[in-house]
């Protein structure tokens, strides 16, 4: 079963090893994980996706979004994006 948490730092290094980020994209994600602007998807434990918050004054929005290959298709990425979006802390008009 898929769950969607907020992602730990573990997280945020395990997909970036996987996509061949480089340090600095690394960093910048863990920086986003300690504010509290990353979601992780698991499946058993294992982290299988991963959603970043941007946010500006007036509106938030998803920096970056990746799904292992083989969960693609199963509503991994909408709900990755329905954690980002839930959160929000922005007023809506």
């Amino acid at each position: 079963m898929v769950e969607i948490v907020p992602a730990c730092a573990d997280d945020v290094r395990a997909i970036g090893r996987r996509r061949n980020l480089d340090d600095l994209s690394i960093r910048l994600s863990l920086q986003s994980a300690e504010r509290g602007g990353v979601w992780a998807a698991r499946d058993h434990g294992e982290v299988i996706g991963i959603a970043l918050a941007r946010d500006s004054e007036e509106e938030r929005y998803a920096g970056d979004l990746f799904v292992e290959p083989s969960y693609r298709g199963q509503g991994v990425g909408a709900a990755l994006l329905e954690a980002v979006f839930e959160t929000s802390d922005l007023t809506r008009t």
